[in-house]
């Protein structure tokens, strides 16, 4: 929790103590939605998908939504920032087949996110393409696994079923996010494209207390998150 606030807190001040130059100052209101990609990495993950791998099974990324309110501001020609608030879909598919039995394994997550990023503009005319990067703090809203079976030797055996895993998992992660975009101007504002990609840096997983009762040497699997977000959506211009 110390090493999210301190993110925090140097991102608003990288923000708050640029050089603002009154007559360059431009700010406005964005909002964005599109396609969230995303996936686990870690050294647990690349064991397990070794052996995911050597059994024939296969893992696909998760697939869902990533949509985002932010307040945008040009400080001057090259230099820009934006901050706001966000919700973000992690997860990935796990499928195996043995002996004409399938097993697919979806894990899903929801977070709420607040990026601080800090932005490099291209002035090329009208068209304006941008980077940029800063840190980026997740906070977990659900979890939840849905484990389905096919093919099992009894009907009966066959499952459907999902487990709530949020007590399972770390309530906050932080992330660095890193992208670019182009603006096109429209109206009292402009058009925006721009990719994302979110790097989580903390484990997902805790170990919860029925785990420590069993075993006080019980340690979190190393389960991280990434996400690409691809996305369009329309800066208001104040």
């Amino acid at each position: 929790m110390r090493f999210i606030q301190i993110a925090v807190t140097v991102g608003i001040a990288g923000v708050v103590l640029m050089p603002v130059s009154s007559t360059a100052l431009d700010m406005g209101a964005r909002v964005k939605a599109g396609l969230a990609i995303s996936n686990l990495y870690g050294k647990d993950i690349k064991d397990g998908d070794h052996r995911i791998d050597s059994m024939g099974g296969s893992i696909d990324p998760g697939l869902g939504f990533a949509g985002y309110g932010l307040f945008n501001i040009k400080f001057i020609d090259y230099i820009g920032a934006e901050v706001g608030v966000g919700f973000g879909m992690k997860g990935r598919t796990t499928t195996l087949e043995q002996s004409g039995m399938s097993t697919k394994m979806s894990l899903n997550m929801g977070y709420f996110q607040i990026p601080v990023l800090i932005q490099g503009i291209i002035p090329l005319g009208a068209v304006k393409p941008f980077i940029e990067a800063g840190p980026s703090i997740d906070i977990l809203m659900y979890s939840s696994e849905k484990i389905k079976t096919n093919g099992a030797p009894y009907p009966l055996a066959n499952l459907d079923t999902t487990i709530d895993a949020k007590d399972q998992m770390a309530a906050f992660d932080l992330g660095i996010a890193m992208g670019g975009g182009v603006e096109v101007p429209l109206g009292p504002g402009s058009i925006v494209l721009d990719i994302r990609y979110t790097l989580g840096l903390m484990t997902t997983d805790i170990v919860t207390n029925d785990e420590k009762a069993l075993n006080p040497n019980a340690k979190a699997l190393e389960r991280k998150t990434w996400l690409l977000g691809i996305m369009t959506g329309y800066t208001y211009k104040f």
